[in-house]
């Protein structure tokens, strides 16, 4: 599988999604308000293993509560994230 950080959390301006991969795969990553609405998404397409970063930026975001859902072959993981 892969581990997978996001800091800082709480954020203001941005915060960094860090995956790191034990064997090739497709990457997805996706933000969620508090109700389930998608917000952002970003294809990373296939990555090799290793570190990969995915900056989430906070313009335009209201502050709160997000999800943060990170695709990862056939798995997923949710992080919340506080903006």
């Amino acid at each position: 599988m892969a581990d997978v950080n996001i800091y800082p959390n709480p954020f203001s301006n941005a915060t960094t999604v860090e995956v790191v991969l034990r064997n090739k795969a497709k990457v997805t990553v996706e933000v969620y308000d508090v109700v389930g609405q998608l917000i952002q998404a970003e294809n990373k397409g296939t990555l090799n293993n290793g570190v990969h970063k995915v900056e989430i930026a906070g313009d335009g975001l209201a502050p709160g509560i997000y999800y943060v859902k990170i695709q990862i072959g056939e798995s997923s993981i949710t992080r919340k994230v506080i903006h």
